[in-house]
């Protein structure tokens, strides 16, 4: 275990022997085994995790531990989720996507805007608690909205805290849409389409809804664009896992978004994606924190809810308790460690349902 020193150098330091040891440091550094500390305090809390993931693989290696032979997934289906658990991480993330939401929306009202043009109808689909919803569409005016969730405590919170005559909260389950709900010109999705067992079948539902001009918004992530650097095996093992445990969400359902609009019938007149990215560069620690805590965070709740159901077996507990482990551990590096970077790529697809070129024609 090799670890480089962050902390203030002596002004009479030999250059020549420092030379040595950057050259050194880059070196190892790509091999991805060097860990840093900017204070004893943090070599000795580096060093005590570090010593607990070797004898962890010792003990694996030699069958003296468990390998964690937990539940996977076989096929990607309807996930564990659930909204009150992730409420406060949704309301951090929500803030953060603020503008990406904003640049779809602000496409789709372009698109669906025509003469006679004086109301606008708005489905939000997975509105949670509505918090998304007031403050993505809440200014906008003409519009009449509706949110729709799955979940009563969600559905019931949205109702409490809803203040806005022209909106709405339903309890419904997308895979059920009531046809007497009727069209509208934009269906936004943010977050939601991955936790369903027949997303693709779902969208082309919701693009039956959708009205002529209309416009279908689908916002999430996808875990092949996170990066991290010093790499480290705990935290890349909490991505990895994420998309195989038993009733998670499907962790690469953006990158398929764009081909699944394509499928669509009628075809869409355009389709467009947009990006937010967020790194740690220039984070202080509570914002590294929070960070952390709306990316990362919730993912071990996946495998405690699969160690929580009727006949969880032991390796599930186990498994469920590593990650706990993984999650705290990693939070707390991320706190300590300024020079951890991280990037997060959040992605928003927009699919644009094409003009009644009859009634253009006759206009």
């Amino acid at each position: 275990m090799i670890y480089h020193s962050r902390m203030s150098l002596p002004p009479d330091i030999d250059l020549d022997q420092l030379a040595s040891v950057r050259a050194f440091i880059e070196e190892i550094g790509r091999k991805g085994i060097l860990g840093t500390f900017s204070s004893h305090e943090e070599l000795i809390a580096a060093l005590d995790s570090h010593l607990s993931k070797l004898a962890t693989q010792l003990l694996d290696k030699h069958g003296i531990g468990d390998s964690i032979p937990y539940l996977r997934k076989k096929r990607n289906g309807k996930s564990f989720y659930v909204f009150k658990a992730n409420r406060e991480r949704l309301r951090i993330q929500a803030d953060m996507l603020s503008r990406l939401d904003r640049r779809s929306i602000s496409l789709a009202i372009k698109h669906v805007k025509r003469p006679g043009f004086e109301t606008l109808r708005v489905l939000d689909v997975g509105c949670g608690d509505g918090y998304v919803t007031r403050s993505r569409f809440g200014d906008l005016d003409g519009a009449t909205v509706l949110g729709i969730d799955i979940s009563p405590y969600a559905i019931e919170s949205a109702q409490q805290d809803n203040d806005l005559a022209h909106f709405e909260y339903l309890l419904e389950d997308v895979n059920d849409l009531d046809e007497k709900l009727g069209e509208f010109e934009i269906v936004f999705a943010a977050e939601t389409l991955q936790h369903l067992e027949h997303p693709e079948g779902i969208m082309h539902r919701l693009w039956s809804v959708l009205a002529t001009p209309g416009a279908l918004i689908i916002r999430g992530s996808d875990d092949g664009l996170k990066v991290n650097y010093p790499t480290d095996e705990d935290l890349d093992f909490l991505l990895s896992s994420t998309n195989t445990i038993r009733g998670s969400s499907d962790r690469i359902f953006l990158r398929k978004v764009p081909t699944f609009m394509n499928r669509l019938m009628p075809a869409p007149t355009d389709i467009a994606v947009d990006f937010h990215v967020d790194t740690t560069v220039g984070l202080n620690s509570e914002e590294r924190g929070w960070f952390f805590d709306s990316y990362y965070a919730y993912r071990q709740n996946y495998a405690v809810w699969n160690a929580e159901r009727p006949g969880a077996t032991q390796a599930d507990v186990d498994f469920a308790e590593r990650l706990v482990r993984i999650g705290s551990e990693q939070r707390e590096r991320f706190l300590r460690e300024p020079n951890l970077y991280s990037v997060s790529v959040q992605s928003s697809a927009v699919a644009l349902k094409g003009v009644d070129h009859s009634e253009t024609e006759t206009t």
